[in-house]
């Protein structure tokens, strides 16, 4: 849902009289190559005339809301349970989902106000599933199903881009009949192309809708509450991350484990967690590396499409290989605490985030006045600087080892 628009804003918007798309590849490529071909003008089946700048509103606008919801989302979890916030936030964000179409044909302002409200609520996902890796997972295997939920996240945006650009893709429609000939502005045509883009954000919706529903049949915050596992297994489970401290021997299990009572607010290490050079190292490279991610999967398609002339489908083939690769790599994932995980997830995606509300703004600034491929090497320059950054910082700074304040419920 979050990266849908991102690929059907390029049928939503009519940018065949703007000079600023020309399709003159010589002026916006280096070299022409045999790869591609500039036989026929690019197809725009836009009804909007938004502006770059606007479009880079609606684009970045699910982080306004998406960057307040992660603190908040943590320490709900953290006291609650993390089952419902995640249900809320996935219900909440495909019901908006469902209005996007709807609110394209009202207004901008409509649609980047339905954008932030997105963002709130996918904002509180992060940090619930975050919460249920904390209460589920053994201390051993936490790298490991992070890795898992972090791979699947990115398969799912590898999965959306590719459905998003094969059914916004336009097609050459016949209107030979009385229906279709009232809805073309042109008497004597035989023929249309149409794209079929709502049908993107009614998809997401409806398996959101579906999914969110077997989420709260199928997810418990804890092993304790669950009544589908073993009692070997809630055994195991609850034992071991529970009740296994360093230096102390292990208690009986209670009979229910109730995050009011138990989790208060107040014994969050805060003081450690703001001192730690660990935690700040993560939040800073996590920064860098979301403002190269956030302009890649936001404009690597306007790039491919609007300056160097791939359609939509091509663009969703390409756009494939760059999530592979970074599928590949986040699999290499390292928890450096076992104990208020959520909370630190929280911190780190309320700051990081935020590079998704100004890169928009910085590529509309930009190309504000053109869309020439030197424009675009300084859009692509900034990324690459940060994303060095974000490396120096990584190697030299980072820290692999536990921190001593963030093992004290497990060994």
């Amino acid at each position: 849902m979050r990266v849908g628009i991102h690929v059907t804003i390029l049928s939503m918007v009519n940018d065949s009289t703007d000079t600023a798309f020309q399709n003159n590849s010589e002026y916006y490529c280096y070299k022409f190559t045999g790869l591609m071909t500039n036989k026929e003008p690019r197809i725009s089946t836009g009804e909007y005339d938004w502006d770059r700048p606007t479009q880079g509103f609606i684009l970045g606008a699910f982080f306004w809301g998406y960057v307040i919801t992660q603190i908040p989302a943590g320490l709900v979890s953290y006291k609650y349970g993390p089952k419902w916030v995640a249900f809320f936030g996935i219900f909440g964000c495909a019901l908006v989902e469902l209005c996007i179409p709807i609110s394209s044909r009202l207004s901008p302002v409509v649609l980047i106000v339905l954008r932030a409200i997105e963002g709130l609520f996918l904002g509180v996902l992060v940090p619930a599933v975050g919460g249920l890796l904390g209460n589920w997972a053994p201390p051993g295997e936490k790298s490991r199903f992070g890795a898992l939920i972090i791979c699947g996240m990115q398969l799912g945006t590898i999965i959306g881009q590719i459905l998003a650009g094969i059914i916004s893709q336009p097609r050459l429609l016949d209107i030979n009949t009385p229906i279709l000939q009232s809805l073309s502005s042109s008497s004597s045509a035989s023929s249309m192309y149409i794209s079929y883009w709502p049908y993107v954000h009614y998809l997401f919706s409806v398996l959101n809708i579906l999914y969110s529903l077997l989420w709260a049949g199928m997810v418990y915050d804890t092993p304790q509450k669950h009544p589908w596992i073993s009692d070997a297994e809630k055994e195991y489970l609850m034992q071991i991350i529970y009740n296994s401290a360093d230096d102390q021997e292990t208690q009986p299990i209670t009979d229910e484990i109730s995050f009011k009572e138990g989790n208060s607010l107040t014994n969050i290490p805060w003081k450690d967690i703001m001192k730690s050079k660990a935690v700040w190292s993560i939040v800073i490279c996590h920064f860098t590396f979301d403002w190269g991610w956030f302009t890649l999967v936001i404009f690597m398609p306007t790039y491919m499409s609007r300056v160097l002339g791939f359609d939509l489908m091509s663009v969703s083939i390409f756009f494939l290989c760059d999530n592979l690769l970074l599928l590949m790599s986040n699999s290499i994932f390292l928890i450096i605490v076992y104990t208020n995980l959520a909370n630190i997830i929280s911190i780190s995606n309320t700051i990081a985030p935020i590079s998704g509300i100004f890169a928009p703004l910085v590529v509309g600034y930009v190309t504000r006045d053109s869309s020439e491929l030197g424009n675009w090497l300084i859009i692509f320059g900034i990324s690459t600087g940060f994303a060095s950054l974000g490396a120096f910082i990584n190697l030299f700074i980072t820290s692999g080892e536990m921190e001593l304040w963030g093992k004290s419920t497990s060994s």
